[in-house]
């Protein structure tokens, strides 16, 4: 067949066409890939952004109707700021009411003394501050505090430590009757970030995987674990403290522990977490500031929902620290790998 031929020279064409489409799919694709990529963590990073808001806005309706330390200007941008976020509108009456001061929003959970509780009003007035300054610290974080119901804290006067079945506490959260507590004289050496550590655990609770008390299902030791760390790294953060508790309690988020064994019982779920995660999110923070950090661990921990005790977990739960970053524009995942690979847990 001659090479002039129109049916040749129709082959040549679709040839042709054909290189040029797989040359301009080549160009296309990553671009493509990239543009959706650069949408969604666009979106990802206004939601954050409309999330800090929101929970700002809320806070000014929590307060009580007082023009000295809330404008009423103010006031009417927090409603205008809900109604504007919010897929269902307040009705008329009630956002006018919450602009005008006239009804606030409800309070988060709050705190009471256990009807045992060894306190004087002075030093009970102590611990609530201790406790409600902390808690809005957490839901500036980023975790979900709820809007009802009471805390109870339990002081046992004029000891040390609290002795238990499982043995002997400077404090401790009582998972079954969802209490707080904590040794007497330890609250009269100042020591509030022994309180505020157990209110931690109880704020870590809602999403644990399994039952309300982890320590009756031994096969999540490893999640305890970095519940442990995360709860010991939020009470030093909030004081900006490396140091928790007693000199006995022998606890500093600024020693040098390494990833090693993984966690087989209380103890050493407690060890591993408060020592060795405690120190790694200790040192994020160090790198990358307290907000970023404490902002970036919690909305790890509570978007993080394994479902098998027996995998890798601390790689799993390092790894989703990086997926939130990575989500939010990757600016520290370079510190996030530093960080772990700097205390032995390879990812």
């Amino acid at each position: 067949m001659p090479s002039d031929s129109p049916q040749v020279e129709k082959v040549n064409r679709w040839t042709k066409i054909e290189n040029v489409s797989r040359t301009v799919s080549l160009i296309a694709v990553p671009l493509v890939i990239a543009a959706v990529g650069w949408v969604v963590q666009r979106q990802l990073q206004q939601q954050a952004v409309s999330k800090d808001y929101v929970q700002l806005s809320v806070s000014i309706l929590r307060e009580p109707n007082d023009p000295k330390r809330i404008s009423p200007k103010l006031r009417g941008w927090a409603v205008d700021l809900l109604q504007a976020t919010s897929p269902v509108k307040l009705e008329k009456d009630v956002a006018d009411q919450l602009r005008n001061g006239e009804s606030i929003l409800p309070a988060l959970e709050t705190f009471k003394a256990a009807p045992s509780s060894g306190l004087s009003p002075e030093d009970d007035a102590k611990m609530k501050a201790a406790l409600e300054t902390f808690q809005e610290y957490l839901r500036q974080a980023g975790f979900d505090i709820p809007p009802t119901g009471d805390i109870r804290y339990d002081v046992v006067e004029d000891v040390d430590f609290i002795t238990t079945k499982s043995g002997e506490y400077f404090s401790y959260y009582d998972y079954a009757g969802e209490v707080l507590r904590v040794a007497g004289k330890q609250l009269t050496k100042g020591n509030y970030d022994l309180v505020r550590h157990e209110y931690m655990r109880h704020v870590l609770v809602p999403v644990y995987p399994f039952e309300r008390d982890p320590y009756k299902d031994p096969k999540w030791w490893n999640y305890e674990a970095i519940s442990s760390g995360l709860a010991v790294y939020f009470a030093c953060s909030f004081s900006s403290n490396p140091v928790i508790g007693p000199k006995s309690m022998n606890i500093d988020l600024d020693d040098e522990f390494q990833f090693g064994e993984r966690a087989h019982d209380v103890g050493s779920a407690d060890d591993v977490g408060q020592k060795v995660w405690g120190r790694a999110f200790w040192e994020l923070r160090s790198k990358i500031g307290r907000t970023k950090a404490d902002k970036l661990l919690a909305s790890a921990w509570v978007s993080w929902k394994p479902s098998d005790p027996n995998a890798d977990l601390f790689g799993d739960f390092a790894r989703k620290i990086l997926e939130i970053d990575r989500a939010q524009g990757g600016r520290y995942l370079d510190a996030i790998q530093a960080t772990f690979k700097e205390n032995g847990l390879a990812l």
